[in-house]
């Protein structure tokens, strides 16, 4: 169940930009899976205020107190009795909180910067200058990802597993000094890094295959899945490519990537696109997706922003293209789309799916716009849901596809939520369930887990590790 989270905020007419800015942080919240609530739809039918402010208040596991003059103000009981009762009523119903219980206000409420606004901001009795605040002057960069985490209980940090003291030498003799002894020599020769794996792609962080393989279920699991093939990757392969729009789109993949920035200068992982850079694949991507959606949001602001990302790979291929071929390839026999479904629910289901890719006019072609093209997607009936959700695994198998053929990369498979794919080319996979099995069994799963990113690769040194991986991957049949 999404989290619930209650946005206290002060209306002030004067400040036409601290209420957009209010606005776009609840939009943002909400496309981000947070059940976050504001009174603007409340408004919209009568309401008792003072009732309506009490349930959210309540019922809501974190309370976003963004900072502004009006709410310091009114909730520090420096505004007339007459000036914004609203937030007078409900700033002191979470003030009744703090006197209360302060530890538990203190991991409840949550106080937020938004643009043009300060800490002096914040009020008093919430600590503003003793306790953590969320910075979002700079939304949607700063914090945002940080405040995501904090709402979505998905901690960045982790206490790294608590090994065993080493067993240390005592002082050396003389004879070790001048290199008589030769016990221990071993350990400090230069371990053989080269990879086992020459290229790797990794397909699951593409939200419309995330959407195929999960529609909206454990998605915990498939998140956690994903940061660990990630890591088993980058540990076995040479380069690890990442397509650029899993990087824009997807925040676990953006989080996932940047956790490996000191390996983007070495080129080990790598953001695949159709342009020669990421501000212009942003900007071609504009043109695909409409405007003031959540995409288009994403793309225009990679395309502001200046932040360090990736290295970026140009593609030669189209996956447009190629999801275009397979489309009317397909077209000669659409008997498995229809497996199961009474051919009355998809009448000239032939004639419809030859018109889908003029009929996307210049736009993505994603599932969800290939089925708004397909069939009406606000009236479909079951059976052209079905065909239309069978017509979006083609389409994400095709895109997957277009990028490891051309790349001759493998992807990471045995993978129990986020299904693998064939990859189409004879470059070799990485079996994830079996490599996590003998890394159990060697010992070393705790140890890949918690390297730090500059020292991932140096395990391929390990012995254990070494052996653990060589002999999952002839398990698996891979070369």
């Amino acid at each position: 169940m999404a989290v619930r989270v209650f946005i206290s905020y002060a209306w002030d007419d004067m400040e036409p930009e601290h209420q957009e800015a209010v606005r776009r942080l609840w939009a943002f919240l909400r496309e981000n899976g947070v059940d976050a609530r504001l009174d603007l739809p409340a408004g919209e039918i009568r309401q008792d205020w003072a009732l309506w402010m009490l349930d959210q208040v309540r019922s809501a596991r974190f309370i976003l107190i963004i900072a502004s003059k009006r709410y310091r103000e009114r909730s520090e009981g420096l505004a007339p009795p007459t000036e914004g009762r609203g937030v007078q009523w409900e700033a002191g119903l979470i003030r009744e909180e703090v006197y209360a219980d302060r530890p538990n206000a203190l991991r409840r409420l949550i106080p937020v910067v938004l643009p043009g606004q300060s800490v002096a901001d914040l009020p008093v009795w919430l600590g503003p200058t003793t306790t953590s605040h969320y910075d979002l002057t700079h939304f949607p960069s700063g914090d945002t990802e940080r405040l995501l985490r904090l709402l979505t209980d998905q901690p960045y940090e982790h206490d790294p597993p608590l090994g065993q003291a080493p067993m240390l030498p005592s002082r050396p003799s003389a004879g070790d000094v001048f290199g008589l002894s030769t016990v221990g020599v071993r350990q400090f020769v230069a371990p053989h890094l080269v990879a086992p794996l020459r290229r790797l792609f990794l397909h699951y962080f593409d939200p419309h295959f995330l959407d195929e393989v999960s529609r909206g279920r454990n998605l915990r699991q498939a998140a956690n899945e994903a940061v660990l093939a990630t890591r088993l990757a980058v540990l076995a392969a040479e380069v690890v490519f990442v397509p650029a729009a899993s990087y824009i789109e997807s925040a676990l993949c953006a989080a996932t990537v940047d956790a490996y920035r000191p390996l983007f200068d070495v080129g080990q992982i790598v953001l695949v696109g159709g342009e020669a850079n990421i501000v212009d694949f942003a900007a071609t991507k504009l043109l695909q997706y409409e405007r003031d959606g959540p995409r288009f949001r994403k793309y225009e602001a990679i395309s502001a922003t200046t932040a360090d990302t990736p290295p970026f790979r140009s593609r030669i291929r189209s996956a447009t293209q190629d999801i275009v071929a397979g489309w009317h390839a397909r077209s000669a026999n659409l008997s498995g789309l229809v497996t199961g479904v009474p051919l009355a629910d998809v009448p000239g289901l032939e004639d419809r799916w030859v018109a889908v890719p003029v009929r996307l006019e210049g736009r993505a072609f994603t599932p969800e716009y290939a089925m708004a093209a397909l069939f009406e997607p606000h009236q479909a009936n079951l059976g052209e849901m079905i065909v239309a959700r069978r017509a979006g695994s083609q389409i994400n198998r095709d895109y997957i596809r277009s990028y490891t053929m051309e790349l001759d990369a493998g992807v990471v498979t045995e993978l129990n939520y986020l299904h693998s794919t064939e990859t189409g080319t004879s470059a070799v996979d990485l079996p994830f369930r079996s490599l996590v099995r003998t890394f159990r069994q060697h010992g070393v799963l705790d140890l890949v887990r918690g390297a730090p990113p500059e020292l991932l690769v140096q395990l391929r040194g390990n012995p254990q590790v070494s052996a653990a991986m060589a002999h999952s991957l002839e398990s698996s049949g891979s070369p």
